[in-house]
Order: C-alpha cells, then sequence, then structure tokens
C-alpha cells in the first residue's frame, strides 16, 4: 500500500512539473491549469487498460495530454512491478 501512495505521488510531482505548476503557485483565475486527484489517474489509466479504448480517444474524452497520460501509466506499472 505504500508504494502504491509513493506512486500516486510521484505521478502528482510529474504533472505539476509538466504543467509548470509549484505547490507555492497561486494562480488567478485566467489560469486553466487542473489538478487531477490521485483516483481519477488511477480510474484513467485502469480505464485504458480494461477497454477497447484507443490513449487518442482517452485524452480527448478527460481533455489531457497523451504525454501525461504515457507517464502515469509509466509510474502506475512500474509501481505494480515494486509492489511485487
Amino acid at each position: 500500500m505504500e508504494t502504491f501512495l509513493l506512486l500516486i505521488v510521484l505521478i502528482e510531482q510529474e504533472v505539476r512539473q509538466m504543467q509548470g505548476v509549484s505547490k507555492n503557485n497561486n494562480h488567478n483565475s485566467n489560469t486553466k491549469s487542473k489538478r487531477w486527484t490521485p483516483e481519477n489517474k488511477t480510474r484513467i489509466v485502469m480505464e485504458s487498460l480494461t477497454t477497447n479504448i484507443t490513449v487518442a480517444e482517452l485524452c480527448r474524452k478527460y481533455n489531457l495530454n497523451p504525454n501525461v497520460f504515457y507517464n502515469w501509466k509509466q509510474k502506475f506499472i512500474e509501481g505494480g512491478k515494486i509492489a511485487l
């Protein structure tokens, strides 16, 4: 379980870095950054693994950059390997 939580934290850090968002950044109402919860990230990755939807369709569905998705997926799978 600890490995899974660490994985989620790493994914969140990666997303913030890719979006140029830091913990101390104050956003105004014009900023369009979206923070994904660990549950949403897991749900989206699991949806890609359990359905026939393409990555392109999945990313359009959630308005998600494919590079961000692939990073989430890679870290999700690496976390599973570590847990074994």
